[in-house]
């Protein structure tokens, strides 16, 4: 067996990218969310509001309660559960994510522990609470909000690690229909956190009643000086009765990646029931690196 020692350094460093990656993973708590590309930051009757932008919460009252499970090839499987409260109070909401990551070492995992013929194990789990409030400002028409997302991980080779950051959004509804979007996100890391910059997020939501929705998000990181790395994110949904057909496309500029998005969804008077599907466009595709969601929704 050979050994090699990582710096203390080296570790801590470790860990914080692997909780910041956790922490920065995909916005779309909700399959009806990643159907439409993923696009929430004005989506002002959707629990995203939550860990996205939490000035939504203060836009239209509602008891939301709903909970998700997800198959993805980055972060492996995970589940979560969000309420939100915005009839009583101030509005809030809280939102719980678990997922677990099982994926084979690579080069950023080492150095390590290597036996021949053998590998250590290499789970990393990750344990995401985000907690948001809103101030309604102008009845059903303007709010800003706050959330704080801690992240408590626990891999099998680098231990334990704890991390978070807070977000600031404002959000509005000028006419019936369109609502917008803004939040400053990672504003106050509670660690040094390379992988998860501070970004600027704007989104544009105009919502047909009986007929659909389309959105537009886009994201400014601000990871150096002269640097602006945007991503966009763009979804629109249908409603033929109790029927959700979805489409949406991701790209990021700092991966130069771009999704597909669709989804299917049921929805009446009380809750709906979610499925949505990313594919990653690249050459090489296959079945393992799709990521599904499904999500069952109760609300009133």
């Amino acid at each position: 067996m050979t050994l090699r020692k990582p710096s203390t350094l080296l570790i801590v460093a470790a860990l914080i990218a692997d909780s910041s990656s956790a922490l920065a993973g995909d916005d779309a708590n909700a399959a009806n969310t990643l159907g439409a590309g993923g696009a929430t930051a004005a989506h002002p009757t959707d629990n995203s509001a939550v860990s996205v932008n939490p000035a939504n919460l203060g836009l239209v009252e509602r008891y939301d309660l709903d909970a998700f499970l997800r198959i993805d090839p980055d972060t492996g499987w995970g589940w979560g559960i969000s309420v939100v409260d915005s009839r009583t109070s101030f509005p809030l909401g809280l939102s719980y994510r678990r997922s677990s990551d099982d994926m084979p070492f690579t080069e950023e995992d080492l150095p390590g522990w290597i036996a021949n013929g053998r590998y250590p194990a290499n789970v990393k789990r990750y344990h995401d609470f985000t907690a948001a409030v809103a101030l309604p400002l102008v009845s059903e028409r303007l709010s800003m909000g706050l959330n704080t997302t801690l992240v408590f991980a626990n891999h099998d080779r680098l231990g334990r690690s704890f991390t978070g950051n807070l977000d600031l959004g404002l959000a509005a509804a000028p006419t019936r229909g369109l609502s917008v979007g803004l939040v400053g996100r990672n504003l106050i890391p509670l660690a040094d956190q390379p992988e998860l910059p501070a970004s600027l997020l704007a989104g544009v939501r105009y919502d047909l009643v009986d007929v659909g929705a389309v959105e537009v998000d886009a994201d400014v990181r601000f990871e150096e000086p002269g640097a602006l790395p945007l991503s966009l994110r763009a979804g629109v949904e249908g409603r033929v009765q109790t029927v959700r057909p979805r489409v949406g496309w991701q790209w990021s500029g700092p991966t130069e990646q771009h999704w597909l998005c669709w989804g299917i969804g049921s929805e009446n008077e009380v809750g709906s029931l979610d499925y949505a599907m990313a594919i990653p466009l690249r050459s090489g595709l296959s079945f393992t690196a799709i990521t599904h969601m499904l999500t069952l929704r109760f609300f009133t």
